[in-house]
């Protein structure tokens, strides 16, 4: 069984990011130009859903869902197409233009299918899950009720409760990575929808997958955090007690810091969209190398073409 090696994988994710800087920001600088106009022309519906959102006051989108809905949906296209640009510059293919990427091809529609299989396979696993514990809680609570006080009861269901809930979290992690981590470049590379492919090529490679996706996400975690610190100030903290009253401050403490934060990163469209491109583009680029490169050493003996930035 082959592995992926972690090291190697991050230092070449970062490598592809930095190194390749430009001809990753050749692919996304027209899709993110689109995506930027767009907000900009939206700023009025789109600052009404933040404050939406973070007010659970949602007749502040009367009249705005049609709007939204079309933005959003054009991101998702719009996302998908970057992902694709990307992994084909980290496979080496070719993208087009020396100067843009815009493409509606097939292995755009092919990742879309892909990403929507997978979400369904993952559904359906969650499910099955489901069931099955409700099913197991169902007969364990029958014979407590018929062997074992209500007290017991309560502890030894309270306990399984528990249990369930933190093996499924962990286990959907577990399945979210086999089924996604490789799935962009085995479906670039291979030109299929292939879901049980990327499955089965991250058999026994979770916890470096794991790893990776770490590597990944901690820097732009404190990058985002220490962004809405600095346009909104500190977190509300948790309240000391659990009273209700205090409970209740905390929750509008939180909405209010939400929607300033939002409302900031709207009235500084000017800084913060630009920079939010740059990240963007490094997140991609870091992700999208990690995947080829751990895609390509899994599949080195299959001969493969090298991979791009190597």
């Amino acid at each position: 069984m082959k592995k992926i090696p972690v090291g190697a994988t991050i230092a070449h994710s970062y490598r592809f990011a930095f190194g390749d800087f430009i001809a990753i920001t050749r692919v996304l600088w027209l899709t993110w130009a689109l995506l930027v106009a767009g907000a900009l022309l939206l700023r009025g519906p789109m600052t009404s859903f933040n404050m939406a959102m973070a007010s659970h006051d949602f007749s502040l989108m009367q009249g705005q869902w049609g709007w939204m809905l079309l933005f959003y949906l054009t991101t998702l296209l719009i996302i998908f197409m970057q992902m694709t640009g990307l992994t084909q510059l980290a496979l080496g293919q070719s993208t087009g233009s020396r100067y843009f990427y815009f493409s509606l091809a097939k292995p755009l529609w092919r990742l879309i299918g892909g990403m929507l299989l997978a979400m369904l396979a993952l559904i359906a696993v969650a499910i099955t899950y489901i069931l099955a514990a409700l099913f197991l809680g169902f007969l364990l609570r029958m014979g407590l009720t018929a062997y074992a006080s209500a007290a017991v009861g309560t502890i030894v269901l309270g306990f399984l409760a528990l249990a369930v809930l933190v093996v499924g979290y962990c286990g959907f992690i577990y399945a979210a990575a086999r089924f996604f981590f490789l799935l962009a470049p085995v479906i670039v590379a291979e030109n299929r929808i292939g879901v049980s492919r990327a499955w089965t090529l991250s058999k026994g490679n979770f916890w470096r997958i794991f790893l990776v996706i770490l590597s990944i996400l901690i820097p732009f975690c404190v990058i985002e955090i220490g962004g809405l610190l600095a346009l909104a100030g500190p977190m509300p903290l948790l309240p000391a007690g659990h009273a209700p009253a205090q409970l209740a401050a905390f929750q509008a403490a939180q909405r209010a810091w939400h929607m300033t934060s939002t409302l900031q990163m709207q009235r500084l469209w000017f800084i913060t969209y630009p920079l939010a491109g740059l990240l963007t583009a490094l997140f991609y680029g870091l992700s999208c190398g990690a995947q080829v490169f751990a895609y390509r050493t899994l599949t080195q003996d299959e001969g493969l073409a090298p991979i791009a930035g190597d």
